[in-house]
């Protein structure tokens, strides 16, 4: 691997940051690095790329620390001043990128625009949470709009089931009380019960509460029937 020098480097940064600023002088949005007059994924597709195939080619070093990695593309959505969870690039983190990023859920990508947000070429539940996280604080609120089930999606706002990372809110007004169903391992940050709500964890099932602050808040009620589990990991 031939590794620039650091003056080299540096000069490189220099000039790219010029780029962005010159781009905003004559109207040009800031990410739009190939000069085509949008902000689109082939601006953004190649460093995605690049960085999730381990190559260290430093044209893509745009911090000049001497390395190609995510740092790199934070440091491009920050110089052009979009949200890394702005799939569709308009400039807000919305639904529609939402829907963009559950489409290709469990796919293999490294478009950005296709909701590989962490460049590691898989659309998976990393991005999900990463997305989750800037869109809502990564919260998770329970509807019961379909029925009491824990794992139907549509009984949840985002339609998602919870995963691993994620806070979980079940509400005052929500349709149905929520049941964990018998046989199912359920991972979360956090659990909220609201006064006049409620979850029940049938028999054989599994809760784990793995988070930081908060992990476990009942002031409804809270049912674990006999061989059902509640396992509180603070970290």
């Amino acid at each position: 691997m031939i590794r620039l020098p650091r003056r080299i480097r540096v000069i490189g940064l220099v000039l790219l940051l010029l780029f962005f600023h010159q781009s905003n002088a004559f109207g040009q949005i800031p990410c739009d690095i190939n000069l085509d007059g949008t902000c689109n994924c082939q601006d953004i597709d190649p460093l995605n790329a690049e960085i999730a195939s381990g190559e260290m080619n430093l044209f893509f070093d745009l911090d000049g620390n001497g390395e190609v990695n995510f740092d790199d593309k934070v440091f491009y959505f920050d110089v052009s001043g979009l949200d890394l969870a702005d799939l569709d690039l308009d400039g807000q983190v919305n639904f529609n990128d939402l829907n963009i990023l559950l489409q290709n859920l469990n796919s293999t990508s490294t478009s950005h625009c296709s909701g590989d947000i962490n460049a590691d070429s898989q659309i998976n539940e990393s991005d999900l949470l990463f997305f989750l996280n800037s869109f809502n604080g990564g919260i998770l609120t329970w509807s019961g709009a379909k029925n009491n089930s824990w794992q139907e999606a549509n009984n949840w706002d985002p339609a998602i089931i919870p995963f691993n990372g994620i806070k979980v809110v079940i509400p005052n007004n929500s349709s149905n009380s929520s049941v964990i169903l018998a046989g199912n391992i359920v991972t979360i940050s956090s659990l909220l019960i609201e006064s006049l709500s409620g979850l029940t964890i049938k028999n054989d099932s599994k809760l784990i509460l793995d988070g930081s602050v908060d992990l476990l808040i009942v002031l409804g009620q809270f049912v674990l029937e006999p061989g059902a589990e509640l396992d509180v990991v603070s970290e």
